[in-house]
């Protein structure tokens, strides 16, 4: 049987459950996420992407810095059979529009409102179309991003 991604987390989550599988620094303060909370969050993004029409095949581009959330988006991607395109959160918009266009993404993670911002002034056809599936992670998860149409584009714990 072929060793993925998916299967590791799930199998880390049955036999390690409780201890820690990544830690980030949020405001001064290390924050620890066990295995089970790690394959939690994994699975109810997967959940929300499929609910707003991922497939096996589709792309998910996340910008932004190296932030526990962007792996669970890349994860749940994984696990519904699509591919993960990571962008670098400085990378300028020739860069953006090169990497975007090409992978043809159908779903872009962006980290913050700084990194929507940055997107949503492409203007490429093919990220204006998925500007439209956009969810965007913001260290306050109470403040939703500005200027995207709530109708299409969600913030990733609603997602």
């Amino acid at each position: 049987m072929t060793t993925t991604l998916p299967r590791l987390l799930r199998r880390n989550a049955e036999t390690m459950a409780q201890r820690p599988a990544i830690r980030e620094k949020n405001r001064g303060i290390w924050q620890t996420y066990t295995w089970s909370q790690y394959n939690r969050e994994v699975c109810d993004f997967a959940s929300g992407l499929a609910a707003h029409g991922f497939r096996r095949a589709d792309l998910l581009a996340v910008v932004g810095d190296n932030r526990p959330r962007l792996y669970w988006a890349q994860l749940a991607a994984q696990c519904l059979g699509g591919v993960a395109v990571p962008v670098y959160q400085d990378s300028i918009a020739a860069e953006l529009v090169y990497v975007l266009d090409h992978a043809e993404v159908s779903v872009i993670v962006a980290e913050d409102q700084e990194q929507a911002d940055k997107i949503l002034a492409l203007s490429s056809s093919t990220i204006r179309a998925a500007c439209s599936t956009m969810t965007c992670r913001s260290s306050d998860l109470s403040r939703r991003c500005r200027r995207l149409d709530e109708t299409s584009a969600g913030h990733m714990p609603d997602i």
